[in-house]
């Protein structure tokens, strides 16, 4: 399953997260694991989301009056969710991934000039046209380097941290969603999967 969290704060976070997060095991017992979900914020053009581009046009498509909600398949049914409370509960479920997300945007916003200086530096090096001058160049790409090592240290430090806050963000989602259907907030969306 692919999982992503589409707005443009949070490129770095696909990078990181994907992998881990498309690996995560079956649960052996409880309910049965979200298909997908989308959560769509009233006056948001971007969703955050676990699923397929078909699964944000259909909870697009559910949404009335550019309201707020949440779109999720599981076992065969896709429902929707609406009531206020619940959604609003989604805030403190993912606020700790929106935290991690945005050092990592910080961090990735250190990293990007270290990048380019790297980048032009290995131009300067193909014109290089003597060893003295290729080592010098080659001094400076070291210590580059070593900037970018300890920053990509701190990416990778982050990148677990999201990636146990999101499984944890997941997991309370699948108890919220638990307590819509039973409380019959959740209503079963009768169109085709």
């Amino acid at each position: 399953m692919r999982h992503v969290l589409l707005s443009a704060v949070h490129t770095v976070i696909l990078v990181a997260v994907l992998p881990a997060l498309a690996a995560k095991p079956m649960p052996v017992s409880g309910p049965p694991e979200l298909e997908a979900w989308v959560l769509v914020r009233a006056g948001s053009s971007s969703v955050h989301m676990s699923g397929s581009t078909r699964d944000i046009k259909r909870a697009r498509a559910l949404q009335q009056k550019g309201e707020s909600l949440l779109y999720v398949r599981r076992a065969g049914k896709a429902y929707v969710i609406k009531d206020a409370a619940l959604l609003g509960k989604l805030d403190g479920i993912w606020a700790p991934a929106e935290e991690v997300g945005k050092k990592m945007d910080a961090l990735g916003k250190k990293m990007d000039p270290l990048g380019k200086k790297m980048d032009a530096l290995g131009k300067r090096m193909d014109r290089a046209h003597d060893d003295q001058e290729r080592d010098a160049v080659s001094r400076q790409m070291d210590e580059l380097g070593q900037q970018m090592d300890v920053l990509g240290q701190q990416m990778d430090v982050l990148g677990r941290e999201m990636d146990r806050v999101s499984k944890k963000a997941e997991a309370d989602l699948g108890v919220l969603v638990d307590e819509a259907i039973k409380g019959g907030k959740a209503v079963e969306v009768k169109a085709p999967l």
